[in-house]
């Protein structure tokens, strides 16, 4: 087997033949195209270095595109019929794509006040390998990290806590909130920067502050008294 990564001239391994004759059973090994053996192999993915098979000059393994390889290797002693081996060569993944969101670096999101929920931030990663494509998200930065929380499975980012846009400083900025989101497969990370409006709800009540509720009036008046009704939405 080979990695993905492997660099050129990594052994993969060392070839080897029985021979049945006592003396002049010098072997030489050559890579051809098939198990025909009469066209020599011109690619770049693999070579021979005497009798050890290794990552050729410009390999182009990609795990996610090909997985293994047919490796056909002619053996011939010079005096008698030379004989060909095919070998499977796998090739191994490697933590080498690394994770994207798909909202890019930035977005924004705007939060009714009340509510917690923001949106989902997810990321794809491009490696095959449950080992090396599963995302793990955080809350990483941010004037407002403090405020938020992210299910590190899903990307689901939400307030901690729901937030009052009639305080006027739901964030550290008034009513716009800033938070950092970071995606990792372990190796490689990727970053996106969000920013959240908080807007106003209808969600205070009126209320009446004074006292008297029983007003009187004369007959042949018309005005009875006057009312203070307050609300504290902005």
């Amino acid at each position: 087997s080979a990695a993905e990564n492997a660099a050129a001239g990594t052994d993969i391994g060392t070839l080897s033949t029985t021979d049945g004759d006592a003396s002049g059973n010098s072997h030489v090994y050559t890579l051809v195209t098939d198990s025909g053996g009469a066209t020599a192999y011109s690619g770049t993915d693999f070579a021979l270095d005497s009798a050890v098979l290794e990552v050729g000059s410009s390999p182009s393994f990609d795990y996610e595109t090909t997985t293994q390889y047919t490796v056909y290797v002619k053996v011939a002693d010079g005096s008698n019929t030379a004989y060909v081996e095919a070998f499977t060569i796998s090739i191994t993944d490697v933590n080498d794509n690394t994770p994207s969101f798909t909202d890019g670096d930035s977005a924004s999101a705007s939060v009714e006040e009340g509510a917690t929920t923001v949106a989902t931030y997810a990321a794809t990663d491009g490696d095959s390998s449950t080992a090396y494509n599963t995302i793990a998200y955080s809350v990483s930065g941010g004037a407002d990290s403090s405020l938020f929380s992210v299910v590190s499975t899903t990307g689901a980012l939400s307030f901690s806590t729901a937030p009052d846009y009639d305080s006027g400083s739901a964030c550290a900025a008034g009513n716009s909130c800033v938070v950092e989101l970071t995606a990792s497969d372990t190796a490689d990370t990727d970053t996106i920067t969000v920013t959240i409006a908080v807007t106003d709800a209808n969600d205070q009540t009126p209320s009446y502050s004074a006292t008297d509720t029983t007003p009187s009036v004369l007959e042949g008046t018309t005005a009875a008294d006057a009312f203070t009704i307050t609300d504290t939405d902005t």
